[in-house]
């Protein structure tokens, strides 16, 4: 009997319990409903507010990140295995560019003519496209040294012209180019102004507390003659005071010449230079039979930062100067 009542009793009160859970739910279902829609909102509203960026290669890409941080949304166009001189751009790429708020590129020739062209005819405003190194003071290549190579114009689509485009390799143009990129984020977006300002101090600082220790590798190898694989080091070996003596391709192209090799050969005889650089990524084999040939050491540098060791400009500075230090050792 008594089994009986509190087995009736046991019923009852799991059906309330039921009930009462089923309430809650209701009940919780409706209380929860606005709140997940605010926030939906609130996310729609934080992603529109970003200013929409693409960058031509992945170093302005860095620079760019580094000084938009959370306010951007960041695209890029090449990837790092693209030659930007003869880059071909897809329907796709036409629409990244249309679609952007600002668009970065390097100028001075270092994207190819036609590239150039498209940004121009793809953008909705010409304040949009936006060329970061436009107050630096670029590097001007020589006759001897850049266009005076034979089947140099023949090479169509990786001549350089007049100036050298590689000036990001100066940590000093670095410091400029960040204040470029700010100084256009806070044109579109006015209210931020100062914390691209800041993101500008925090980078030029943090070049600043590298310095001494890319000075300290250079000093010991500052007279050792060498050779990197294209003319993109100038302004590099300029600024830490190194000895470059030619380069292994001429002018901008992709490849040595008859008479540019006998050039080079009388210039590691007479110079005494013992090592040569390639860059990674890029097809050694040229460079590997020449090495051999004039009994050269060959090391690798990287201008992009598409290497595992670069994941940050402060890094393309620091870890190329290791590079050279201990090729030239």
């Amino acid at each position: 009997m008594f089994f009986k009542k509190f087995a009736t009793f046991a019923l009852i009160s799991f059906s309330l319990l039921v009930f009462a859970c089923e309430s809650a739910e209701e009940n919780v279902t409706e209380i929860v409903a606005p709140e997940e829609n605010t926030t939906e909102i609130a996310v729609e509203k934080e992603i529109v507010e970003k200013i929409n960026v693409l960058a031509t290669t992945p170093m302005i890409a860095e620079y760019v990140r580094q000084v938009g941080n959370d306010n951007i949304d960041l695209n890029i166009l090449m990837p790092y295995s693209a030659d930007p001189h003869s880059f071909e751009a897809s329907p796709q790429d036409a629409k990244k560019i249309a679609d952007a708020d600002l668009v970065f590129y390097v100028g001075l020739k270092y994207e190819s003519a036609n590239l150039v062209e498209l940004l121009e005819n793809s953008v909705s405003s010409e304040d949009i496209l936006i060329e970061i190194g436009p107050s630096i003071d670029p590097i001007e290549f020589s006759e001897e040294g850049h266009d005076d190579h034979e089947g140099h114009d023949d090479h169509e689509g990786h001549n350089h012209g007049e100036f050298d485009p590689h000036y990001w390799l100066s940590a000093q143009n670095g410091k400029i180019m960040a204040v470029n990129i700010a100084n256009a984020l806070s044109e579109v977006d006015p209210d931020n102004s100062d914390y691209y300002m800041t993101n500008v101090s925090n980078f030029q600082a943090s070049i600043d507390d590298i310095i001494p220790e890319i000075v300290a590798l250079a000093t010991p190898v500052s007279t050792k003659p060498f050779i990197p694989l294209h003319d993109g080091w100038y302004y590099y070996c300029a600024e830490f005071d190194l000895n470059i003596v030619d380069n292994f391709f001429p002018g901008g192209q992709h490849q040595s010449t008859p008479q540019h090799t006998v050039e080079l050969t009388e210039k590691v005889a007479n110079l005494g230079v013992t090592a040569i650089f390639s860059e990674i990524g890029l097809d050694t084999s040229a460079i590997k039979g020449f090495a051999q040939d004039n009994d050269l050491t060959i090391s690798e540098l990287d201008p992009l930062g598409g290497s595992p060791q670069i994941q940050r400009y402060q890094d393309l500075l620091l870890q190329n100067m290791k590079w050279i230090n201990e090729g030239l050792k």
